[in-house]
């Protein structure tokens, strides 16, 4: 009998190297609450793209297509998932909390995926900007290693034990750190599915790539000869730029920011079929 988390909408797809994974990093915005739901919604294709890939939620669960290309303008984006493609992923990573190695990582310049890693997962709201751990009190003693007594893998436990996994599925994808515009436009054809996930209305400050703003993206959504679906958050710029596709509301939870408090949310799934 097939496992569940092989089963989306009534269909099968776990195939060799096709096994639906979690994402590898936690990115603002990620998609894990919907990603069924936007895959429910997704038409057949050969060619599938994601140009703001982030943590991977959608393309990691859904089926392959024959042709797949993720990017994000995010290097550390781009790293991480070359690593996993590589087959090293986070498997020589330590991360036993430290405050000083965060501070001495957040500062190369050129970083690793052990590196990007240690920032997801220790800091507040995986923001990679302040290490999180330094305020639970007594961090350093020994009931906080009675507590995390795996310390070395905290919060990549997940990631190592599927590796494999995660090389299979995207031994035959395409990895770039390019303009979405560009990745879009190289690819694109009547059998391309583009799927996005643009930083949202009004949240400059969350995302390293900034200025993307709902016309812009739009405007190329509407020029696509393929199928085209993109989440945004539900706001009349959004619907202004967007006007003339198809949208369909959908409820969400935002959890990664330290004061979200799992706030509910309304967001909007836009789609030129």
């Amino acid at each position: 009998m097939a496992r569940e988390s092989c089963i989306i909408d009534g269909k099968q797809f776990c195939k060799i190297g096709d096994k639906p994974l979690r994402p590898p990093i936690a990115r603002a915005g990620g998609k894990s609450q919907i990603a069924d739901k936007i895959i429910n919604k997704i038409p057949k294709h050969q060619t599938y793209t994601e140009p703001f890939v982030g943590g991977g939620a959608v393309f990691l669960k859904k089926p392959l297509a024959k042709k797949n290309v993720i990017n994000d303008k995010d290097k550390d984006v781009a790293t991480v998932f070359k690593s996993f493609k590589q087959g090293s992923g986070f498997n020589r990573c330590d991360m036993t909390p430290s405050k000083e190695k965060f501070d001495r990582i957040k500062n190369k310049s050129n970083k690793t995926a052990c590196d990007i890693a240690y920032l997801n997962k220790l800091s507040f709201g995986s923001g990679m900007n302040s290490f999180a751990l330094g305020k639970i009190p007594g961090y350093k003693n020994e009931g906080f290693k009675r507590r995390f007594p795996k310390r070395k893998d905290l919060g990549i436990k997940y990631q190592k034990a599927h590796q494999k996994d995660y090389k299979n599925k995207l031994k035959n994808t395409s990895i770039v750190n390019q303009d979405f515009k560009k990745v879009m436009e190289k690819n694109d054809s009547k059998n391309t599915l583009h799927y996005l996930d643009p930083p949202y209305y009004g949240s400059d400050g969350v995302y390293k790539e900034r200025g993307v703003t709902p016309k812009e993206v739009c405007e190329v959504v509407k020029k696509m000869k393929g199928k085209v679906i993109l989440s945004y958050n539900d706001h009349p710029k959004v619907r202004k730029a967007c006007k003339g596709l198809k949208f369909k509301k959908v409820d969400t939870k935002y959890t990664l920011s330290s004061n979200s408090n799992n706030k509910k949310a309304k967001e909007v799934l836009i789609s030129n079929y």
